[in-house]
């Protein structure tokens, strides 16, 4: 299952991300993530549904960890 949250990561994490900003909003992504074959780009769309809002992403691959 992959881990998503929500905030800032902790100062001592925070070397472990790529930072993106889009006016207000700050992305952070694994180093790890690549586009998924087939697509150009990333694409992190905000849905909304009466009181409901939530994210979603599109053109991103798999990310698996064997720990």
């Amino acid at each position: 299952m992959p881990r998503i949250y929500l905030g800032e990561p902790s100062p001592e994490k925070m070397t472990r991300y790529n930072v993106i900003q889009v006016e207000k909003i700050k992305i952070y992504s694994s180093p790890r993530l690549k586009v998924k074959e087939g697509d150009k780009v990333i694409r992190i769309i905000l849905k909304k549904a009466l009181f409901l809002k939530w994210l979603e992403i599109e053109g991103a691959m798999g990310i698996v960890s064997l720990h």
